[in-house]
């Protein structure tokens, strides 16, 4: 996203999402979910 590609950004944070749904809460989930938060923010 801050390299201009947002189209690229949605897909690879959806799939980070993915990954970590049935992760317990770990430092890198809260990262992944905050930065989720950032990206579709609208």
């Amino acid at each position: 996203m801050a390299l201009g590609n947002k189209t690229e950004a949605n897909r690879l944070i959806e799939l980070a999402m993915e990954d970590i749904s049935t992760m317990p809460i770990t430092p890198y989930k809260d990262f992944i979910m905050g930065t989720y938060k950032t990206i579709k923010r609208p």
